[in-house]
């Protein structure tokens, strides 16, 4: 549901609490992997049946949000392009095979819980975006959250997903029949993976898939993805010239391989222009950091009485059962 400022205000009695991704994304993990886990969806699940009674309200900017859950699906291998059609693609992604049921599950009980939360109205926009050495955001991205060793990492990072992404599309034409690359409307995720597979094997690179250690293969299996669908869209015809494959790479890297800074920035940036004090996260490095450095925020004009805490979903709940919210 989209608030209205005036819903905001007139709202002030209860507690609203600003929720990033990683609410959603916790609850989608396995219960297994960690014992923190397991700990912080009890409490987001407790959290949501506050919501539902009304004695808190969990919001969040709609479209940065949707942007961050669609960002977190396809590096899980998943070619999400919009959270209308995400079970469609989620089921699509479940016909594969490769995926636990159990995942599956806890994918879409992640969306369900996504279209519970009310949406605020958008503050974060192009144009402040082109103007961004003059404003709020800009103080909380650098002065805040962005690393000095960050920048040469991520170059760094995107190179190497280049240069394998590249040799998965100058070989798309000895795996993709003419009927296969013909088909827009399906994700052949067997056929992608054994591209994506053969490639890093030749590569020297272990083709891990599951767990911690697949991280960084899932990541790339969902660049791969939306890769070959693109270049499906734009090149009827295999095989796919070098610089046209060169232009679909760089465009993928450029809206998937995102800062992770700089996407939180915005979150920060909507509660300070919506005046919401609390916002929920399960990134320690996240909450830890910026904890730790919010005084610099008051030494800019504007910024002085800012109000803003990060923490944990079971802290909150903490907070709620000792009635020790503000």
């Amino acid at each position: 549901m989209l608030l209205k400022e005036a819903d905001l205000m007139a709202d002030k009695p209860r507690v609203i609490t600003y929720v990033d991704h990683t609410i959603f994304t916790t609850i989608a993990q396995s219960f297994s992997e960690d014992e923190r886990i397991f700990h912080e969806q009890q409490a987001i699940h407790s959290l949501w049946r506050h919501h539902k009674e009304e004695s808190i309200r969990l919001v969040s900017c709609g479209k940065d949000i949707e942007t961050d859950l669609i960002f977190w699906f396809n590096k899980q291998g998943c070619c999400v392009t919009d959270t209308l059609r995400a079970r469609d693609a989620i089921d699509e992604f479940d016909r594969w095979g490769m995926i636990p049921r159990e995942t599956i599950r806890r994918y879409k009980q992640a969306l369900m819980l996504f279209e519970q939360i009310d949406s605020l109205p958008q503050v974060f926009n192009e144009q402040m975006e082109r103007n961004r050495e003059q404003n709020v955001y800009t103080i909380i991205l650098k002065e805040i959250l962005m690393k000095d060793t960050y920048e040469k990492t991520m170059t760094d990072f995107s190179e190497e997903i280049e240069s394998i992404l590249e040799e998965c599309a100058r070989n798309l034409h000895m795996w993709y029949t003419e009927e296969d690359w013909a088909n827009l409307k399906r994700t052949d995720y067997r056929l992608n993976w054994d591209i994506l597979k053969s490639t890093l094997i030749r590569m020297n690179k272990k083709p891990l898939f599951d767990g911690k250690e697949g991280e960084h293969v899932r990541y790339l299996f969902g660049l791969l993805n939306r890769t070959v669908g693109l270049t499906k869209k734009s090149c009827p015809k295999l095989p796919v010239e070098k610089g046209h494959r060169n232009f679909i790479i760089t465009t993928v890297i450029k809206k998937y391989a995102q800062c992770k800074e700089e996407r939180n920035a915005r979150h920060i940036y909507n509660c300070i222009r919506h005046g919401i004090s609390l916002l929920l996260t399960t990134d320690d490095d996240l909450i830890t950091t910026f904890n730790k450095k919010k005084h610099l925020l008051t030494s800019y004009p504007g910024l002085r009485y800012t109000k803003l805490t990060l923490l944990f979903p079971s802290e909150l709940e903490y907070r709620l059962v000792s009635n020790r919210v503000k």
